[in-house]
């Protein structure tokens, strides 16, 4: 119980900033003015022109900005995390099938999702800001529904829907986004090794699911004439650039290593994971030539996430949002390690771990929440900004422009529209400002396009009284 109202408390705030949350300038506004351009049109618009990612493009045609409903706009970030918490549920019941009780799947849910978001690169990359949602965090849920029906592979009763949903999943995940399927893709190469070497004859259903996603983004490639979906086929990548790309961001890779709470919090599972042990003699990992194949897997899809964008953007910086991927990734990996670590030690040694003394127990989960509920983590910077009245602030700094959009195109003004900074920044939900020396820059263009205006700037110079703006 415990441990679900701390989860319970740890979600709570990234819920509460769905309120707050308001369109991102860059993109949202861009796809809303084409979707008032091209109406049903859009689709194929954006998959000539933008990429390929023919999934994407539905969810990015429902933009609620597109049909004139900012005031949806919380929404979308309310679905794109209900989402995620919904898949991630879907995948963890089905992973651990008869083993847990509900409840101590909840718990599963909770300490996960409380790691997840606490320590997660960029929340707005991921739930706040529409467009990279529609194309990264749909992506992700996908991919957690096709991971929770994989232990189906192996289970001699299974659903009859559930190798068709496999190959649909597939597609779906291939078709909304190419880096997010390439981890879904090694791990399942990987499994189909192992229903080989084990003679289940499902191992049509996992070979067939690997030429899906193939299919999937070569139909991305077809559908769009735009560089960016082409640079997939560069037969030329620079190994330099990828050796320098992967060494800049490595330190971050590794202080992921660093985090206690995360140590102590498996401390705690260990008792947990022995007692599963005990129960899951048949799990795909258990064994030596097994787990050695999950660590080499685990390490390959991290390495390959980070690697892909390097070598098919020719760019060093990886963006936040691929770093969530890697993350997200990299959490799967640490449980799925630790608990066919613990279940080998089981098999082979008989070895087990015993239930913990209470005191240690209170005592490190009062060490972990000071952690995760500081102001150095995501959870604890959500809390933050809510209470002290950044959120609110931040929400009014936007309406504010709004209101001088609006005024300005009451008078049908015909020149550059000057509007305040943002004086409180939110990390969490907001993603990047409009210039103030570029009004022809692309977002600053389609945020003046979306009112109906010729040219928009940030101007940080003139004071901008809050009440005189409404």
């Amino acid at each position: 119980m415990i441990v679900l109202v701390g989860g319970a408390a740890a979600i709570l705030p990234f819920l509460l900033l769905c309120y707050y949350t308001v369109p991102a300038y860059i993109d949202d506004y861009g796809i809303a003015v084409h979707i008032q351009q091209f109406g049903a049109g859009f689709i194929p618009y954006y998959l000539k022109t933008w990429n390929g990612r023919f999934v994407a493009a539905f969810f990015h045609w429902l933009n609620p900005l597109g049909y004139r409903l900012p005031e949806w706009y919380g929404l979308t970030a309310l679905f794109l995390l209900s989402f995620f918490g919904f898949s991630l549920w879907v995948f963890i019941s089905n992973i651990t099938g008869n083993y847990l009780a509900k409840s101590e799947r909840w718990v599963a849910w909770a300490v996960f999702m409380t790691f997840f978001l606490a320590y997660i690169r960029s929340t707005v990359d991921l739930f706040y800001w529409y467009s990279s949602g529609a194309t990264y965090c749909i992506a992700i849920c996908w991919q957690l529904l096709y991971l929770s029906l994989l232990p189906q592979l192996f289970r001699q009763n299974s659903s009859r829907y559930a190798m068709p949903g496999i190959i649909v999943l597939a597609f779906l995940q291939a078709g909304t986004n190419e880096v997010v399927v390439l981890p879904t893709f090694i791990l399942t190469a990987a499994l189909l090794v192992v229903l080989v070497q084990r003679k289940n004859s499902r191992w049509q259903w996992a070979a067939l699911s690997l030429v899906v996603m193939l299919a999937g983004i070569f139909l991305q490639i077809a559908l769009s004439d735009s560089p960016r979906s082409h640079s997939v086929m560069r037969l030329c990548p620079q190994w330099d650039l990828l050796m320098k790309g992967l060494q800049m961001h490595m330190p971050y890779v590794l202080g992921w290593f660093k985090n206690l709470p995360l140590l102590a919090a498996l401390f705690l599972l260990l008792p947990i994971m022995s007692d599963w042990a005990k129960q899951t003699s048949t799990f795909v990992f258990a064994h030596k030539r097994s787990l050695l194949l999950l660590l080499s897997v685990s390490v390959a899809i991290i390495i390959a996430i980070l690697a892909a964008y390097l070598l098919f953007n020719r760019d060093l910086y990886i963006p936040k949002r691929i770093e969530n991927i890697a993350y997200l990734w990299w959490l799967f990996s640490v449980f799925a390690i630790a608990l066919a670590t613990v279940q080998h030690l089981w098999l082979r040694y008989k070895f087990s771990f015993d239930k913990l003394p209470g005191f240690l127990i209170v005592a490190m989960l009062l060490f972990i929440a000071g952690k995760i509920f500081s102001a150095n983590t995501k959870v604890g910077l959500a809390w933050k900004v809510l209470l002290n009245g950044d959120a609110y602030a931040y929400r009014s700094e936007y309406q504010q422009r709004v209101n001088i959009m609006q005024r300005y195109r009451a008078m049908q003004y015909q020149d550059t529209v000057l509007i305040p900074p943002v004086r409180h920044p939110m990390e969490l939900i907001f993603h990047q400002d409009l210039y103030g020396y570029a009004p022809g820059d692309g977002n600053n263009h389609y945020f003046a396009a979306y009112f109906g205006l010729k040219a928009v700037k940030v101007d940080s110079l003139q004071k901008y009284p809050m009440e005189t703006l409404k």
